[in-house]
């Protein structure tokens, strides 16, 4: 009852989300996802729990951002850097929602994001990006140079790990096979250079 109280509050009276138990905090998330269009602060308060130390938080707000309309590409590329997993699945989801938006990604936050996920050692993660990848290559018929050492070198770190499931092996090869076909004919420098 405490918590839900706190919907007549203003927002900048509300508690940390860490220091809330899980349905409060899902309580809040759900007030400030409805918020966000029209208060600044609300949406700021759920970019601030992604941020945070907690990983359930930075999940659950993650997953909340995947709700909020409007939301541009740069104002969520920083989920990709977060040390979770599932943040950084929510942060591809909500990329692919923008990609299938009016406005498609641009090549520069493709790119950009295949650079900071070049390392990925997590499966769900690599599967993701793959999603992301092969329609956005299919479509706009290049492929942007960062793309390639994010795919080729993906086998052999999820294989190390023992991870590398037919899921990630079938979307892997949706977006290499994308990449193949495309007409981008930096494709073949970027395989030799």
């Amino acid at each position: 009852l405490e918590i839900k109280l706190l919907r007549f509050q203003p927002i900048e009276q509300h508690p940390p989300l860490h220091t809330l138990n899980k349905s409060g905090q899902r309580f809040l998330l759900g007030e400030y996802q409805q918020q966000a269009l029209t208060n600044p602060l609300a949406l700021e308060k759920i970019l601030r729990a992604v941020r945070g130390r907690s990983k359930d938080v930075a999940i659950s707000a993650s997953h909340t951002l995947l709700k909020v309309p409007g939301l541009s590409p740069d104002k969520v590329q920083f989920l990709l850097k977060s040390p979770f997993a599932g943040v950084r699945v929510n942060g591809l989801a909500i990329l692919a929602q923008l990609d299938g938006a009016e406005s498609p990604l641009g090549a520069s936050i493709v790119a950009q994001s295949c650079c900071v996920l070049v390392a990925e050692r997590d499966q769900a993660v690599a599967r993701h990006l793959c999603d992301l990848l092969a329609p956005w290559v299919k479509r706009e018929q290049q492929v942007p140079r960062d793309i390639l050492p994010a795919l080729v070198t993906l086998p052999e770190r999820l294989v190390a790990q023992n991870l590398f499931d037919g899921g990630t092996a079938s979307s892997l090869m949706a977006a290499l096979k994308v990449i193949a076909q495309s007409e981008e004919n930096t494709v073949d420098d970027a395989m030799h250079g």
